[in-house]
């Protein structure tokens, strides 16, 4: 599976003009954080705010057609949302591992 939508990505930023390469840093800049809040809920055995940083994440994943990190975001999301954070430290492993890999592509795209 591709782990981004090139299509969309072009139509984004032809839509969005000069304010794309603002959204990709806005894009990095606010993933790095929610996915160190995402181990800090897994720390915190904290269900509730897993749940719904995975879902904040997930929709800028969405949003930036990063469809691997978005499954990844679902995934998260459908764990917080059952109260079962058992895996929960690994899947947020390969977030961060998909978010990098993700940069690094979407950092082409400026």
């Amino acid at each position: 599976m591709s782990n981004l939508d090139t299509a969309a990505i072009e139509m984004l930023k032809t839509v969005m003009e000069d304010d794309f390469a603002m959204l990709l840093d806005t894009f990095f800049e606010d993933s790095l954080q929610r996915i160190a809040d995402l181990k800090r809920h897994v720390n915190d055995r904290d269900p509730e705010a897993f749940r719904k940083t995975a879902h904040s994440l997930k929709g800028s994943a969405s949003n930036l057609g990063a469809l691997t990190m978005t499954q990844l975001c679902l995934q998260a999301e459908e764990m917080g949302m059952a109260s079962n954070l058992d895996g929960a430290e690994n899947l947020v492993s390969e977030i961060d591992r998909e978010y990098h890999a993700v940069s690094r592509k979407l950092e082409t795209f400026r």
